[in-house]
């Protein structure tokens, strides 16, 4: 049935009227904006319980230097040895001590000098951390360095872990943060404390030599 254009509304129209008001375009964009803005403070909320980002960096950055500490421990009797030939052929670090690879991509740890004291060789290194927080509209994504030193006494019964300066090189700019050692919450000293002798289970008849055979 066509419409008369000159007809009165009538009650039964009221449906159309309502309709119009919630098809409004300028009514739609305010509500996109609002419901925007409630997805953005829920994720900024749901952001702000957990550590932010700095926290996460710092603890990241800690725990690459702990773990060369870790990784190296059990070699500490052939690197004060032989510093040199057992740094290389533990292939850990991409040496840096005639300057960065050029590939290098904030992947790797670096070497950053080598010197054999007369009381225990020193590695002059640099770790590497990462966060990323977030997700969505708040994701953050971040990387930091740390260059330190670690001394083996010739005693062989610790390595020492002290601050040391980063040399000046492009790549350094890559990452969004360089941590001096005092900023970061790390062992400055590992000895056998930290790495206790695993304490074997023996029982008859197993290859290990049990008291009483």
């Amino acid at each position: 049935m066509r419409s008369d254009p000159a007809r009165p509304f009538r009650h039964g129209d009221r449906r159309l009227v309502h309709y119009c008001h919630i098809m409004n375009p300028a009514r739609l964009v305010r509500r996109g904006i609002a419901a925007a803005a409630t997805v953005a403070v829920t994720a900024l909320v749901l952001t702000a319980c957990g550590p932010s980002s700095t926290d996460i960096l710092q603890r990241s950055t800690a725990s690459s230097v702990e773990g060369i500490q870790d990784d190296l421990w059990q070699y500490r009797d052939d690197i004060v040895a032989d510093p040199e030939t057992t740094i290389i052929a533990l292939g850990y670090f991409a040496d840096a001590r005639q300057g960065v690879p050029t590939d290098y991509n904030r992947d790797r740890k670096l070497l950053l000098d080598l010197s054999d004291a007369s009381d225990g060789p020193v590695l002059t290194l640099l770790a590497t951390g990462g966060a990323e927080t977030g997700g969505g509209w708040t994701y953050d994504q971040q990387s930091s360095a740390v260059c330190f030193t670690l001394k083996l006494p010739k005693t062989g019964d610790r390595i020492l872990t002290t601050p040391a300066t980063c040399p000046d090189f492009p790549q350094l700019e890559y990452f969004d943060r360089v941590y001096s050692l005092d900023e970061l919450d790390v062992r400055r000293e590992v000895t056998v404390a930290d790495h206790p002798t695993p304490v074997f289970q023996c029982y008859s008849g197993s290859d290990c030599d049990c008291p009483g055979g």
